[in-house]
C-alpha cells in the first residue's frame, strides 16, 4: 500500500498543523451545533413560561391538531424559524442576566462558525476580533478553542441559571 502525499496550494495536507486545525474547526462546528439545540430548549421554555412573547401565527387548522398543547406548539414553531443571530437576541431581550459583553462575545463565535461553515474555512471581514485576516484560512490554536469553550459555557450556565422552572 503506497502513502499518497496530497498537496494543496497551502502545502501538504496531513501536516500536524493542517491536522491540529481541522480537529479545532470540528470542535467548533460540533460545539456550536450542541449549543444551538440548547438556545432553542431554553428559547422554548420562556416561551412557554410567557407566551405573550411569541410571534408565530397560525390557522385555524394548525390549532385544531395541536389545541391540548397550543402554547408548546407555537413555541416549537416559532424557535424553527429563528435562525441563531435572532434566538441570541430573544434572549439578550428577556433575560436580563445576559448582559450585552456576553453576547458580543458568543455572537463573535457564531461569526467563527459561520465562516467555517459557509466560506469553507477562510476568514472573512467579520473575524477581526479573532486576529484573522480576511482572506486567509481559519487555524485556531487549542488555547482560542478553549477561550471559545469558556464563553459558551459562560453562556449557556447564565441562561441556564435564569431560565423559568419547567411546568
Amino acid at each position: 500500500c503506497r502513502k499518497t502525499k496530497i498537496t494543496t496550494p497551502k502545502g501538504d495536507l496531513f501536516t500536524d498543523e493542517n491536522y491540529s486545525s481541522h480537529i479545532c474547526n470540528a470542535t467548533v462546528l460540533l460545539g456550536f451545533a450542541h449549543f444551538e439545540d440548547f438556545l432553542g430548549k431554553c428559547i422554548k421554555r420562556i416561551l412557554i413560561d410567557r407566551p405573550d412573547l411569541n410571534k408565530y401565527k397560525f390557522d385555524y387548522k394548525a390549532y385544531n391538531e395541536n389545541c391540548s398543547n397550543l402554547i408548546g406548539f407555537i413555541a416549537t414553531e416559532q424557535i424553527r424559524r429563528l435562525n441563531v443571530s435572532e434566538m441570541l437576541r430573544f434572549v439578550r431581550a428577556n433575560v436580563a442576566a445576559i448582559n450585552e459583553d456576553l453576547t458580543t462575545k458568543l455572537d463573535n463565535f457564531r461569526k467563527l462558525r459561520n465562516c467555517l461553515i459557509h466560506n469553507n474555512g477562510i476568514a472573512d471581514e467579520n473575524l477581526g476580533f479573532w486576529n484573522l485576516e480576511p482572506g486567509n484560512h481559519i487555524v485556531l490554536s487549542a488555547g482560542q478553542l478553549h477561550g471559545a469553550g469558556l464563553v459558551l459555557r459562560q453562556y449557556a450556565r447564565t441562561l441556564w441559571e435564569n431560565l423559568p422552572t419547567e411546568k
